[in-house]
């Protein structure tokens, strides 16, 4: 028996989420095949990693540390302390997120209200508008130039009306030229007090020999900042979801904190992710893997 259709609801709806464009997801290969008709596809539209992940995370996942029973730690500690000592870095500028998506939220929550200016670029990850929009923000993108580049003077007077937030992803998804030195260094000159700028590395461990590290290049820069890094990518945990903020101070890092949910990075992706940064070899061979391909 066919279901009648529900009309539209009369409740009224926030209009900054009601308006948001859909986020363009890699389609699955079920689906892939089945639309195409094909049984030779590659699966390259989400960019996983083709090696999977290092043999230590599933080790860990398989051990008694994962208790899936338990809930996980809210605050992410041991990972933030791995990632510290990595980094070397205070663990409080570090914010863990379900996915650097998450973070992304987090930041638009913490820093934008409605009528804001946010810049960023165009093609780029769909998030950088998405996210600020549901904040009723408004979004400036500047478009790449003919030969793919960063168009540096546009970007220059776009953050010269100074938006609160400027998100810049290097290497650039899905374009992919990175910034070099020079170009990172014009962009922080160009943010004025009371711009945030985020700087979203999620394939930085895939950038070029010499290519500049956005942590470390922004640690004495004086701007507000956040970088933004992955373990979907490079280390191959898209599937657990662990992403995570490096930030300028400590107060920005506890807000873009209380903007997440409690329990949002889970117990088996802590794991896994703690696992996964202790096996830098894996990483950094199937990164070399990746790049040459």
């Amino acid at each position: 028996m066919e279901q009648s259709v529900k009309p539209a609801s009369s409740l009224p709806l926030n209009p900054h989420i009601a308006a948001l464009p859909p986020y363009n997801a890699g389609m699955n290969i079920a689906m892939a095949r089945a639309l195409s008709g094909r049984q030779d596809i590659a699966r390259l539209a989400s960019n996983e990693n083709p090696d999977g992940c290092s043999p230590a995370v599933m080790a860990a996942l398989a051990s008694s540390s994962f208790e899936p029973w338990r809930y996980a730690d809210p605050a992410c500690t041991a990972l933030r302390a791995a990632l510290g000592e990595r980094l070397a870095i205070d663990p409080g500028l570090i914010v863990a997120g379900n996915g650097s998506e998450e973070m992304i939220a987090a930041i638009s929550r913490a820093v934008l209200v409605p009528g804001a200016s946010v810049v960023t670029t165009v093609p780029s990850f769909g998030l950088h508008e998405i996210e600020p929009l549901a904040m009723g923000a408004d979004v400036v993108k500047i478009a790449m130039t003919p030969d793919m580049g960063f168009d540096l003077a546009a970007l220059e007077t776009a953050i010269a009306a100074e938006p609160r937030i400027v998100f810049i992803s290097s290497p650039w998804n899905p374009v992919g030229p990175g910034l070099d030195h020079s170009s990172l260094q014009r962009l922080i000159g160009a943010v004025q007090p009371g711009t945030l700028l985020v700087l979203d590395e999620a394939y930085f461990e895939f950038a070029d020999p010499g290519a500049p590290d956005g942590i470390e290049v922004l640690r004495d820069s004086g701007i507000d900042h956040v970088v933004l890094r992955t373990f979907s990518k490079a280390y191959g945990l898209a599937g657990l979801r662990v992403g995570y903020a490096v930030c300028s101070d400590l107060e920005l890092a506890r807000v873009i904190s209380a903007a997440k949910t409690p329990f949002n990075v889970n117990a088996a992706a802590q794991i896994a992710a703690i696992a996964a940064l202790a096996d830098e070899g894996w990483m950094k061979a199937s990164a070399g893997r990746v790049r040459a391909e």
